[in-house]
């Protein structure tokens, strides 16, 4: 099964998904519907936006642009909106895009991105006795 394919089908379900919750969650899961689109200018977009978004889910469609995307452009932008979200256990993740990735330009943010992600893992260090 094809990427655009799959993101159909994740598409379909977000929209039944956001139907049943309205409101709030619906405009949050519009960046999630996005991020299926068959443009990789909109699918772009919507990873800068699901940076934003605290939801697990929004993880998960950021790895997904990040390790499954054919477009270097959606996948500069997953890097971006996953260093954004600050968390260093995504740190691994970057660091194997920084290896992995076809894309050079991609492999250079993702080493970015997981040095600075990786320096938030490390604990100030204190004077003996004091904690």
């Amino acid at each position: 099964m094809s990427f655009v394919v799959r993101c159909a089908a994740v598409s379909v379900t977000l929209v039944v998904i956001i139907a049943a919750l309205g409101g709030k969650a619906a405009a949050q899961s519009d960046a999630y519907a996005r991020a299926a689109s068959s443009d990789s200018t909109t699918r772009s977009q919507a990873a800068t936006e699901l940076a934003l978004d605290p939801n697990q889910r929004a993880v998960e469609m950021l790895l997904v642009l990040l390790e499954r995307d054919v477009d270097p452009q959606v996948r500069l932008s997953a890097v971006r909106a996953l260093e954004k979200r600050r968390d260093p256990d995504l740190a691994e993740v970057l660091q194997a895009a920084s290896v992995r990735d076809p894309s050079p330009q991609v492999r250079a943010l993702a080493a970015q991105a997981y040095k600075r992600l990786w320096a938030l893992t490390k604990k100030p260090k204190t004077a003996a006795g004091l904690s």
